[in-house]
């Protein structure tokens, strides 16, 4: 029985092996912390694996120690394991549902924040006792495709207009502050359905959202651009200095694509921003965004399929706020473990 205690304690639930062994008072702080984990995680993903693995690693020593305080029975033994095993699936599925859930990341599109290989813990608390807000990295199920989660950033709330002209964002007709940083950046993306790396050279740029202030990546071509748009917006038309990024597209909404099956109708609509007919890149129309929706947009602007595209996310869609990265880990090739990536994210 004292073996089977120890590995318990070492690969399942810390401290039932203590149960089992008639001294609950000695496994019930190990139960304790382990229960701890996934709140802890939340604010330090460092110290919530600490606490998933190090009280298992103690009671199985502390196990290993222990007399027995009487003979258990096959039974006895039974009920013990079996109620561990069944309290701690439903510890999980409340973490999980109510608290905290994991999530990796598969694409590009939120890259420089959050990159393929990080794996993010979202607090499934955010959005129940609180509201979205503009600037928070949001987990949610894509409206177009139920079974997939998306993250990306939330832009725009219920009420909100977005326009994006010469790559420049306008939440309410208010241009986002953005400076561009000095020095050039690659990223490694994953080629869509194919398993092949890509190095992609690019541009960093710092926008304010909200009340944070978000680093973007862009393609090269965006510096070249912004000079040119500086030189002769008056000169030149839009067609020739708009962005990639920009929305929205004359009148049309954004809608999941055709192939999409039961497409829901577009919502939201399209207004006329105040013409500068002195500017090129000035706005020209914007997006207003229904009531219970909340505008969601992609921190590697020109490679992220987000609201610009298939529509504004319904508030009930929203799964959690991602608030560190727990673990990152890329090919051999690209680095292997990326310690330095572990902690929070804004």
């Amino acid at each position: 029985m004292r073996t089977i205690a120890v590995l318990y304690n070492l690969l399942l639930v810390p401290g039932v092996g203590h149960v089992a062994l008639g001294r609950w008072r000695r496994g019930l702080p190990w139960m304790i912390a382990f229960a701890l984990a996934a709140p802890v995680a939340l604010l330090h993903p460092l110290a919530g694996i600490a606490l998933m693995v190090l009280p298992r690693i103690g009671a199985a020593i502390e196990a290993g120690f222990l007399a027995e305080r009487s003979p258990s029975t096959p039974l006895h033994a039974l009920a013990v394991y079996g109620s561990g095993v069944a309290a701690a699936a439903i510890w999980l599925s409340l973490m999980q549902a109510f608290v905290v859930e994991a999530f990796k990341i598969p694409a590009g599109g939120m890259i420089p924040t959050v990159e393929i290989g990080d794996h993010v813990f979202a607090s499934k608390l955010a959005y129940k006792l609180g509201s979205p807000a503009r600037g928070d990295l949001a987990v949610f199920v894509n409206p177009c495709e139920p079974d997939k989660d998306f993250i990306k950033r939330i832009v725009a709330l219920g009420g909100d207009t977005v326009e994006v002209r010469c790559d420049v964002l306008y939440v309410n007709g208010t241009p986002a502050t953005s400076s561009s940083l000095k020095e050039d950046c690659s990223y490694w993306d994953l080629e869509p359905g194919e398993n092949r790396w890509e190095q992609v050279q690019c541009v960093r740029y710092v926008e304010t959202i909200g009340d944070k202030h978000v680093e973007l990546v862009f393609p090269p071509v965006r510096r070249e651009l912004d000079r040119l748009r500086k030189l002769a917006a008056g000169e030149k038309s839009y067609e020739e200095l708009r962005g990639e990024g920009d929305f929205p597209d004359g009148d049309k909404r954004p809608q999941c694509p055709d192939f999409v099956a039961n497409v829901p109708p577009a919502v939201g609509r399209i207004e006329p921003s105040p013409a500068d007919p002195k500017n090129s890149c000035a706005p020209r129309n914007h997006y207003v965004v229904p009531d219970g929706y909340v505008f969601v947009m992609g921190d590697n602007r020109n490679n992220s399929s987000d609201s610009r595209h298939w529509g504004p996310v319904p508030l009930d869609h929203l799964k959690g706020k991602v608030i560190n990265i727990w673990w990152s880990s890329k090919p051999d090739a690209q680095g292997g473990v990326a310690w330095g990536r572990i902690g929070p994210v804004d």
